[in-house]
């Protein structure tokens, strides 16, 4: 009796306590990754105008802050096509995400208002090419076949930069086609030493010191694309078309589609045919060509029609203008090919040869390295270098970013895209490779950040490429990377975190899922600030401010705001309005009194578009995916690594040297883990948002962050220290030994069986691990 008794009391207890939190909540109250992408999607604030990543006109800056120098801006509120194919890319996702298509839609009007010149931004084409002489060139082929199907001679393409908000003042109140030009004294020089003007010239006004005043025409125009961020962009209407599709809300992406075609079909000047630069075929009946994909494409002519220039802008080619996908999509789906079945048919062998490309240039590590040249302008014969159709390899890694880790990124995440559509042998063989040799050299920290690769070098050169070997038999044993330095750059993080988690979720790869998780949530912890994403900078090439400009000598002339530019000017002499931004005093004081090297936060918008889209990308992909828990491998034992050793996998001290903690696995000798002996990091993903740690070790639920409990009516945070057996291990102090205890101290009184031992409190205790032996 007195047992039932008990055994309803405690029911009734039981039944209070549900009813009096109204039943246990099924999953804690934290944002997950769509409600973090989403805030941050309301952060970016894309369809507003008073937002501040965006001018008034709604088209974004390349960063939120003002002073800001990189290597294609010297200003921050300067407008590149890569962050108009990062505004598509992002509200293409968000159609996806919400059903809604308009601001898509918006975004592409945007992107074709102010980034496509227009026929009367173009003045003179069709003069130029109504005369005999000109109407027949067999360098261009390609003109009249575009002629012929869109009855125009203007170019299709997007300039690449913009002057956003008039900061030179070239241009009248009313003037919104903001078209400016880069000029560099050669193409070695820097952004320091750049010249931006007007890229439709009407006057002599602005004349240019780096080009010769009195044989140039005054009227004139000048634009220059970028194939990159024009795959970026067709990339990014395919994935509206094909998610709208899937909603059956398609009907919007009619003229889209239509005028995305036509940009297509004009990309075709991306690919020459020989080394003139200058050649652009428009039939695709030559196996010895290349067919791949040049990074820059300028065209510039006489307003009068009296001349008219066409030209890809170096004979160098490398991985960051190529992208399969794009290729692929335009040769293989219906939907985006062409009208002209050569175009189709070109398309389809460039898709084959970037493939090969990216293959010929892979190292035996994994990475790709090298870039090609086409022989004759190259100071070697073309017989003592490798040849890859007829182009060879060039030592030239750094031209057009080829050398940066990013630029890997961008290739492999448009591969990971592919391999998720096709599942091809040969994209699989080049992408494991690659992330292979990716796990070897990117590290998450022991302080929730990250070490990622920067700059690459390499060793050796590849072999010749034999087309009848194939991608599997291909290799370059003689061909090795080198990473040159490391940094934390959170957009190109996010980039590597978006192929993990597509080839994660296509083979299902939990270690690919895992890490990829993991970046985004290292990111969330460690960057996140009031206005989006950021880290601390350090800016050493603001030393050039006051660098002189490879101006002629006796030149003279009016520069942007009615400043004076001769051969005296400097980087700031001629951007004196710099000199009224809020961050002018850090860099004035660097540079006047010598202070410490100058560090700042910077909010680039693509680096904020590549990690929404990757919060995006999990949310959709991993919604009701829980991974089994596991914790994560700690990957950096900085004092062993410099000299030469790997990471042991488990945490067992086997050697101590100069306080460095060796251990001995699979025969050879590896550094213990940073994270094996750092104090302990209990529940950090619950106490951030409020919530306690557990004091037990029942699992309730598993979402993005960690593991979670539930204790005294709350949700609490599983300690991995005390819960998970890796960190259970690590967190010992010392050996165990049944019946002893961890010493307080490090004075050693005896050595048993390899085993120290003190003697405190009238007890003997076993020596810790970090007491220096």
């Amino acid at each position: 009796m007195g047992r039932l008794l008990l055994k309803y009391t405690q029911l009734f207890l039981s039944l209070n306590l549900i009813a009096k939190l109204n039943a246990v909540p099924t999953k804690p109250p934290l944002p997950s990754f769509i409600e973090i992408y989403q805030n941050h999607y309301d952060k970016l604030n894309i369809n507003n105008s008073s937002s501040i990543y965006y001018n008034a006109d709604s088209i974004p800056y390349s960063t939120l802050e003002t002073l800001y120098i990189d290597q294609n801006v010297d200003y921050g509120h300067l407008t590149t096509l890569k962050e108009i194919s990062y505004k598509l890319w992002i509200e293409a996702l968000q159609g996806k995400i919400s059903g809604k298509w308009k601001p898509f839609v918006n975004a592409w009007n945007i992107f074709e208002n102010n980034m496509i010149p227009k026929d009367e931004s173009q003045k003179g084409n069709s003069k130029y090419y109504s005369t005999t002489n000109n109407s027949i060139n067999t360098k261009d082929s390609l003109y009249k076949e575009l002629y012929e199907q869109y009855q125009t001679w203007s170019l299709y393409l997007p300039h690449n930069i913009i002057d956003t908000d008039n900061w030179n003042k070239y241009f009248s109140s009313k003037n919104k086609k903001r078209f400016i030009k880069n000029h560099k004294n050669n193409d070695k020089d820097s952004i320091w030493c750049s010249l931006f003007y007007p890229s439709i010239i009407n006057s002599n006004n602005y004349l240019n010191p780096y080009l010769d005043n009195e044989i140039t025409e005054i009227k004139q125009w000048e634009y220059i694309s970028d194939s990159r961020y024009i795959s970026k962009i067709i990339e990014s209407v395919y994935r509206a078309y094909c998610w709208s599709t899937e909603q059956k809300k398609n009907k919007f992406m009619k003229p889209i589609l239509k005028k995305i075609i036509k940009m297509s079909d004009y990309m075709l000047y991306f690919i020459n045919s020989d080394d003139s630069l200058q050649s652009f075929d428009s039939e695709s009946n030559e196996d010895n060509k290349n067919y791949l994909l040049s990074r820059y494409f300028s065209w510039k002519g006489s307003m009068e029609g009296k001349w008219l220039e066409k030209e890809v802008t170096t004979d160098i080619i490398g991985i960051g203008s190529q992208n399969p996908l794009i290729a692929y999509v335009l040769s293989n789906d219906k939907n985006f090919n062409s009208e002209n079945p050569e175009f189709v048919s070109k398309w389809k062998k460039s898709y084959q040869r970037q493939i090969e490309f990216i293959r010929w240039l892979q190292s035996s590590e994994g990475a790709i390295v090298g870039v090609a040249q086409y022989p004759s302008n190259h100071n070697l014969s073309s017989k003592k270098m490798p040849s890859f159709y007829n182009l060879i390899f060039s030592k030239n890694f750094e031209v057009e970013e080829n050398n940066l880790f990013g630029t890997q990124c961008y290739v492999f995440e448009s591969l990971a895209e592919l391999y998720y559509i096709t599942k091809d042998k040969d994209i699989e063989i080049i992408i494991t490779k690659w992330l292979d040799w990716v796990l070897s050299v990117f590290h998450l920290t022991s302080d929730r950040l990250f070490k990622i690769p920067n700059k690459l070098t390499f060793e050796g050169q590849p072999k010749d490429w034999n087309q009848k070997d194939g991608i599997k038999n291909h290799k370059n044993d003689k061909l090795n990377v080198i990473v040159e330095d490391y940094n934390n750059s959170i957009g190109v993080a996010a980039s590597l975190s978006k192929i993990l988690l597509l080839i994660g979720k296509k083979n299902n790869n939990e270690d690919y899922l895992t890490l990829g998780r993991d970046i985004l949530e290292r990111i969330e912890i460690s960057s996140k600030d009031s206005q989006g994403y950021s880290v601390t900078e350090t800016f050493y090439q603001y030393r050039r401010f006051n660098k002189k400009l490879p101006i002629p000598e006796g030149f003279k002339g009016m520069y942007g705001r009615s400043s004076k530019i001769n051969d005296k000017s400097t980087f700031i002499s001629i951007r004196p309005y710099y000199k009224k931004d809020k961050d002018w005093k850090i860099i004035n004081t660097f540079l006047n009194k010598g202070t410490t090297i100058p560090t700042f936060k910077y909010h680039r918008f693509w680096e904020q578009c590549e990690i929404l889209l990757a919060q995006g990308l999990y949310s959709q992909y991993y919604t009701k995916h829980f991974p089994k828990p596991k914790c994560c491998k700690p990957y950096v034992c900085d004092a062993a690594m410099k000299l030469g050793y790997r990471c042991c996998d488990s945490c067992e001290i086997k050697f101590i040297d100069e306080n460095i903690k060796y251990g001995y696995e699979n025969g050879e000798w590896c550094g213990i883990p940073d994270e094996c002996y750092e104090p302990p990091i209990l529940c950090r993903h619950s106490t951030r948002f409020g919530f306690p740690c557990c004091n037990t070790c029942e699992l309730q639920y598993i979402d993005d962050f960690g593991n979670w409990g539930f204790e005294n009516d709350n949700w609490c945070g599983i300690s991995p220290n005390i819960c998970d057996p890796f960190y259970t291990e690590k967190n010992k102090k010392c050996e165990e030994v049944e019946g002893y205890d961890c010493c307080e101290g490090c004075t050693i009184e005896t050595e048993e069986d390899g085993i120290k031992w003190g003697y405190e409190n009238r007890n003997w205790c076993v020596i810790p691990y970090t007491c220096k032996v």
